[in-house]
């Protein structure tokens, strides 16, 4: 599998990696970001976020209440309630005041979704069909982070530890029943807004890089990627 720029990053069970400060994820125009593992996960939208540089660094540029948003270009692998997963994003939010949705799976005809988001200043996991939200400690507005989340095994008939880190630490495990989370069918990934009809749900702020695994990363794993990343996004 062809891999992403950057030192020493882990690539074993990377579905997808976009990343803006590559230019073979994003070549300066147009409105695509291109998945860098080629397994097809290029992510487009007409109503993109602003493709800019921000303090010199490029990244996606969100702007709340707009509906921005870019889908894959494929349906997630990630379907039923078994299967291990672990997201990280780059990030800088301007403000922490309300839900902010990085990175979501949402099935278009029921509630059924999983959200990886940020809520009120703090970074979590957000499902619905019940529902239940997942939360790390307080983070800042106006400075970027990397966030990563892991999960082992959504396996309905067992117990589940989701683990939360910011730049490399971990901040937050919790172990719950994984049953909570409802049953994914295939649907697209979608970066910046959990659906069209709720722009409350918008990012607000900037996304630099996005990627995602089958596999729980380990907190060695983890740290391997912001050292990877910590340099060249300033974090």
């Amino acid at each position: 599998m062809a891999t992403k720029s950057g030192p020493n990053y882990v690539t074993d069970g990377l579905v997808f990696a976009v990343d803006m400060s590559s230019t073979r994820s994003y070549p300066g125009t147009g409105n695509t970001v291109y998945d860098l593992t080629r397994n097809g996960y290029d992510f487009t939208s007409s109503t993109r976020p602003s493709f800019t540089s921000v303090n010199g660094i490029n990244c996606m540029d969100f702007t709340s209440g707009n509906g921005e948003h870019l889908d894959s270009a494929i349906n997630s692998p990630f379907t039923g309630d078994n299967f291990a997963i672990s997201v990280s994003a780059i990030v800088n939010e301007n403000s922490t005041g309300s839900y902010k949705s990085i990175l979501t799976q949402h099935e278009q005809d029921s509630t059924d979704s999983m959200s990886f988001v940020s809520l009120s200043g703090k970074f979590g996991t957000d499902h619905w069909n019940p529902g239940g939200r997942r939360l790390s400690s307080a983070h800042g507005s106006n400075q970027i982070h990397m966030v990563t989340w892991t999960v082992p095994s959504w396996d309905e008939h067992q117990t589940a530890t989701l683990k939360i880190y910011i730049n490399g630490v971990a901040q937050s495990t919790e172990e719950y029943s994984v049953d909570t989370v409802g049953s994914l069918v295939a649907d697209k990934f979608r970066i910046g807004n959990w659906q069209l009809s709720r722009s409350d749900m918008d990012f607000d702020g900037q996304i630099y890089a996005v990627s995602c695994y089958n596999k729980e990363l380990t907190a060695a794993e983890v740290l391997q990627n912001y050292n990877a990343y910590k340099n060249r996004f300033n974090i």
